[in-house]
């Protein structure tokens, strides 16, 4: 792998968004580590806009882009999604409680009997213009969130020696991003839901632009399902979103411990088809509880409920 490279300019038709418009988007030629795209993904086109606008890079943060809301509603699968359109490559990396620990700018292995430092994601996505993509950025302790505040102002980072690259400093390249995800938005855990998120300092947020994603509407959820499962039948189609939007109601609420992604959705609806022509009894609570998170006794009454309203006994 090379560790530095110049990315490559493209004009990447808006169409390509789902954007009925004649115009262009200044993107880039897909890189080693640009993600794949998935089928049936549906942009929401406000958030669009600031993705598009976090791409381009202008304003004094506007190369920084932070996402928070519920878990499962979607905030990694947007940066991926968007990157796999527009070319980026994306360095992912799951905050754990320590960047350092995790690797953020590397680690020292053993190769061979040789000591060697293997470049973090950090450096990576610096060298070749990529997006850094931090998950669950809360988790960190709020001194290591603020050290990383003179990346966030695209100033150059430290090289460790046998990285390959000669500088001792490294400019970060003009197509640098950092996205970071969070439950919190970093301002605290006020409902106790997300065991670990820490509140972070004012100056460490002010360095972003910042959304809040939320689940899709139960309109956008159906059209999705009916794309990825078009075998599924309507009327089962319509009570399974409305089962995922009720726990989801629930859960930010406050009343539940537990909440269903769209990807749960998606593999319960996979289960069904694949078991419901079977003899299984009452294949679609069924199936459904196999693509539920584990919970507690319960939360798992209280989805009961939500299952014998909507789905009765089937």
């Amino acid at each position: 792998m090379t560790i530095s490279i110049e990315p490559t300019r493209r004009l990447i038709p808006l169409t390509v968004f789902g954007l009925n418009a004649k115009k262009d988007f200044p993107g880039l030629n897909p890189g080693e580590f640009t993600p794949a795209a998935t089928d049936h993904y549906l942009f929401r086109e406000d958030l669009l806009f600031l993705g598009m606008s976090w791409l381009e890079g202008s304003g004094p943060k506007g190369k920084n882009l932070s996402l928070y809301g519920p878990q499962g509603a979607g905030k990694s699968s947007f940066v991926f999604e968007l990157a796999a359109k527009a070319g980026w490559e994306v360095f992912h990396f799951s905050a754990g409680g320590s960047a350092e620990s995790g690797g953020l700018v590397g680690k020292v292995t053993l190769d061979k009997g040789d000591m060697k430092f293997d470049p973090g994601p950090l450096l990576l996505a610096a060298a070749r213009g990529g997006i850094l993509l931090i998950d669950e950025v809360d988790l960190l302790s709020p001194d290591e969130a603020a050290a990383l505040n003179a990346v966030l102002d695209d100033r150059p980072i430290p090289v460790p020696d046998g990285v390959g690259i000669k500088e001792k400093y490294l400019r970060p390249r003009p197509e640098f991003r950092i996205a970071v995800t969070s439950n919190t938005g970093g301002i605290g855990d006020r409902n106790r839901q997300f065991a670990g998120a820490k509140k972070q300092h004012g100056g460490f947020l002010d360095r972003f632009r910042s959304a809040r994603i939320g689940y899709l509407s139960e309109t956008e959820e159906l059209s999705i399902l009916n794309g990825v499962c078009p075998s599924l039948d309507p009327t089962v189609a319509k009570s399974m979103v409305k089962v995922a939007a009720e726990v989801r109601r629930q859960f930010e609420a406050a009343e539940i411990g537990v909440t269903y992604s769209t990807r749960s959705l998606h593999q319960w609806s996979n289960d069904f088809l694949k078991l419901g022509g079977s003899s299984l009894k009452k294949p679609l609570s069924t199936t459904f509880r196999w693509s539920l998170p584990v919970c507690s006794v319960e939360d798992a009454t209280a989805v009961d409920n939500v299952l014998a309203l909507h789905l009765g006994s089937a």
